[in-house]
């Protein structure tokens, strides 16, 4: 009995080391753990919807949209963001293209 108790246990623990999922196939048939995708970081100082300064109405709100990081300076302008992200998409990629956001 007991030694059928120790065997379950050595066994359960073998299964759960065991995570295929995060294996890869790596170059030459070599396995490694996969890398999550980089994200483009937000390199501005202004909210993209609003364009205040970020850090003025409290921590800013970050999050991934489309292999980038975006950020924001509240939870209204993330829901501006929401209705229309292609609108404000546009506008980081005016931002990016000049080199600097477009002021007031």
């Amino acid at each position: 009995m007991i030694r059928t108790i120790f065997a379950l246990i050595i066994g359960g623990f073998c299964l759960l080391g065991a995570q295929p999922e995060a294996m890869s196939q790596g170059p030459q048939g070599q396995r490694g753990i996969q890398k999550r995708p980089t994200v483009k970081r937000y390199p501005y100082e202004l909210c993209l919807v609003s364009d205040d300064k970020l850090g003025e109405m409290g921590k800013p709100i970050g999050f991934a949209y489309e292999g980038g990081e975006i950020k924001l300076c509240c939870k209204d302008c993330r829901n501006d963001f929401k209705a229309d992200p292609a609108r404000y998409m546009k506008k980081l990629a005016e931002w990016d293209r000049t080199g600097e956001p477009r002021k007031k």
